[in-house]
C-alpha cells in the first residue's frame, strides 16, 4: 500500500462538509476522518447505500463466540449525493465495506499511522465504484456424529455465516478484494480456527481451498534484521519448518502427519517433504518449496493446514527439491536406520551405508563417522547428475560436526581428482581439480571449529571459486597446489566420509557427523547461502509459527 501525507491534507478539506470542523494539520488523531463518494457502474450517485467501517482484526458476532470486542465499527449510509464521512477515528488499520445491499458494493482499506499525521491507503482517490457482488463458496468434511455448529467469519467486515450440516457455505454479497477468512465452531473456541486468504473479484466465485482442514497457522518468513537478515530476494527456496509442543498440538495431526498442507496466501499449493514425524517426541521436521523469499520483509508467510483424517499422504520430497531447479541430490540423513542415505531430488541417488550410525543432527538425524572405517557411497554416480565438469557452475553443501582432526579427512566429494570438501591441517578445504599441462588443486579454504555444527558451502563458478561458512564468504582466492606428477583424469564416485581414490590406500576417513547434504548444478549467491544457515541452524531465525 502507498504511503502519502497528501492524503490528510485532502481528507480535512473535503470533511468539512461534516457537521464537526477541523483545523488543518492537527496532531489529534481524534479529528482524523475519512470520506469519499460514491457511484454506480452507470455513473449515477451510489445514494442511500449502507457503509460499515469496521477495524481489520474485527470478527462479526455468532451465538456463544467470543469476539474482539474492543474491536472500532462504524455505520452510516450514503447521501443524495454519493457521499459519506467517517470522522473521530483513531490510531489504527481499517476497512469500509460500502453496499447498495441489492446488486454491487466495494471494499476501502486504509491505516491511520501512530504518528498522528499520516493515512495510508490502498488507493489514490477518494472516489470510487461499486462493483458486482463476488461470490464464495467453500466446504467443510464434518465427521460422522460431530453435532458441532461451524461457521466462517471474515475479518474486518460484518461477515459470518453458518456451515449447514452438509459442510457447505457461502457468501453471496462480497465486494471485490482480498480477505483472510477463518472458520470455526462453537465447541472449540479457543484452538479450531482454520484461517485462509483469498483474492476475490467482482462477478466471479471463488472456492475456498482447504476449508476441510480443521486447523492453522501462519509460518511467517522473517528476512528482517530480528530475523534471518538477510536482504535480497531468493527463488525457488526449500524453507526447513520445525514443529515441537511450544508451537504444534502433535494430537490434532495425523500421527504420521499425512494430513500436512502449506499454501501460499492466495492459496496455491506448495509441495512439502516430512524429513521426519515423531508425535510421541513431539518432534518434526519439514521443508516446503516456497517461490519466492523477499529479503528484508517480516510480513511475508505460508499457510500451515491440518486435521483433516479424509486426505491421504502430500508429501512431494522431488518436488520441494526439484532438479529443474538445480537440485541434483539432497540427503538428509534422517532414513540411515533403513540402511541407506535417500535422495530427496527426482534423481534417487541413494547412498549405500558401511559402518554409519545415526544420531540426532541439525535437523533431525545426521551421520555419526567414527574416523577409521564409516563412509557413504553412491554407486554408479561416476558419470550423470554430480558429474560437473571443470569451470561450470555448481555448489556443494553440508553440515558438519568435526570431532577431532589430527590427519587429512575427506567430508563430500567426488574422488581426490575432481571436487571436494574436507579438513586439511584444520582448515576447511573446498578443492576443484584441474586436469591440464598443470595438474593440481584450486582451493580455497578457512579454520576448523572442533565440536561445532558449521554450515560448510563450496561454490564454483565459471574460473571463480567461493568457501562459506556459518553463511558468510570466507574465502575467495584461489590457491593452487601442484599434483606431484601429471595426472590422467581420474572419475570416481561420490562418496561422503571418506576419499575414494582407487591410486591409493589413504581413504582419510572422517571422523565426526554430517547432516543435510545438497548438491546443486547452479552457483548459489550469497543470500541464499546466508538464508539456508540461518534457516536451519539449531536456533533457526527464518520461520515463525504463529
Amino acid at each position: 500500500m502507498k504511503k502519502f501525507t497528501i492524503v490528510a491534507v485532502f481528507l480535512i478539506s473535503i470533511c468539512c462538509r461534516c457537521s464537526t470542523s477541523v483545523s488543518g494539520g492537527t496532531s489529534d488523531t481524534s479529528n482524523i476522518r475519512f470520506a469519499a463518494v460514491m457511484h454506480e457502474s452507470d455513473g449515477r450517485f451510489a445514494a442511500g447505500a449502507s457503509v460499515r467501517l469496521r477495524s481489520s482484526d474485527y470478527l462479526s458476532a455468532t451465538n456463544g463466540i467470543s469476539l474482539l470486542v474492543s474491536a472500532t465499527s462504524r455505520e452510516t449510509v450514503t447521501n443524495d449525493s454519493g457521499y459519506f464521512c467517517l470522522d473521530n477515528l483513531a490510531a489504527g488499520s481499517y476497512s469500509i465495506e460500502i453496499n447498495n445491499r441489492t446488486t454491487a458494493a466495494s471494499l476501502l482499506r486504509f491505516v491511520i499511522d501512530s504518528d498522528k499525521e499520516t493515512v495510508t491507503s490502498a488507493k489514490d482517490t477518494l472516489s470510487d465504484t461499486l462493483k458486482p457482488y463476488a461470490l464464495v463458496n467453500g466446504h467443510v468434511e464434518i465427521n460422522k456424529g460431530d453435532n458441532s455448529q461451524y461457521y466462517c467469519q471474515i475479518y474486518g467486515l460484518e461477515r459470518t455465516v453458518e456451515i449447514d450440516s452438509s459442510g457447505n457455505f457461502a457468501f453471496t454479497d462480497l465486494p471485490q478484494g482480498e480477505y483472510r477468512v477463518r472458520i470455526v465452531s462453537l465447541d472449540t473456541v479457543l484452538t479450531p480456527s482454520t484461517e485462509h486468504t483469498i483474492s476475490v473479484s467482482s462477478g466471479t466465485t471463488t472456492e475456498i481451498p482447504f476449508a476441510s482442514w480443521r486447523f492453522s497457522k501462519r509460518c511467517v518468513l522473517n528476512t528482517s534484521e530480528t530475523g534471518a537478515n538477510v536482504c535480497g530476494t531468493v527463488t525457488g527456496f526449500p524453507v526447513l519448518v520445525r514443529l515441537d509442543s511450544s508451537n504444534f498440538d502433535f494430537s490434532t495431526a495425523a500421527s504420521n502427519g499425512s494430513d500436512i498442507r502449506f499454501t501460499s496466501p492466495e492459496g496455491k499449493e506448495l509441495p512439502c517433504e516430512i524429513e521426519r514425524w515423531d508425535s510421541d517426541a513431539e518432534s518434526a521436521q519439514l521443508w516446503v518449496a516456497v517461490d519466492t523469499v523477499n529479503g528484508n520483509d517480516n510480513s511475508q508467510y505460508i499457510l500451515m493446514f491440518w486435521g483433516n483424517a479424509q486426505v491421504s499422504d502430500g508429501v512431494m520430497s522431488s518436488a520441494v527439491f526439484d532438479t529443474s531447479r538445480g537440485f541434483q541430490g539432497t540427503w538428509h540423513m534422517s532414513d540411515l536406520t533403513s540402511g541407506t542415505a535417500g535422495d530427496a531430488t527426482g534423481n534417487r541417488q541413494s547412498g549405500s551405508l558401511t559402518n554409519v550410525a545415526s544420531v540426532a543432527g541439525i535437523a533431525g538425524f545426521a551421520g555419526s563417522f567414527d574416523g577409521a572405517s564409516s563412509y557413504i557411497s553412491l554407486d554408479s554416480t561416476t558419470d550423470g547428475a554430480l558429474d560437473f565438469a571443470a569451470n561450470s557452475d555448481f555448489t556443494i553443501s553440508a553440515w558438519v560436526c568435526a570431532d577431532s582432526f589430527p590427519y587429512d579427512q575427506f567430508i563430500i566429494g567426488k574422488g581426490n581428482y575432481q571436487y571436494h570438501i574436507k579438513i586439511k591441517e584444520s582448515q576447511w578445504f573446498f578443492a576443484c581439480f584441474a586436469a591440464d599441462s598443470t595438474d593440481g588443486w584450486q582451493r580455497t579454504n578457512y579454520p576448523v571449529t572442533a565440536k561445532t555444527w558449521q554450515h560448510v558451502t563450496g561454490v564454483r563458478q565459471g574460473e571463480k571459486q567461493y568457501l562459506y561458512v556459518d553463511g558468510t564468504c570466507v574465502d575467495s582466492t584461489i590457491d593452487f597446489l601442484a599434483s606431484d606428477s601429471l595426472v590422467t583424469a581420474i572419475v570416481s564416485d561420490v562418496e561422503f566420509g571418506r576419499k575414494n581414490d582407487p591410486q591409493s590406500n589413504e581413504y582419510q576417513y572422517f571422523n565426526g557427523k554430517i547432516d543435510e547434504i545438497c548438491f546443486s548444478n547452479k552457483s548459489r549467491n550469497a543470500d541464499w547461502i546466508m538464508l539456508s544457515f540461518m534457516n536451519q541452524k539449531s536456533d533457526g531465525k527464518l520461520v515463525e509459527i504463529k
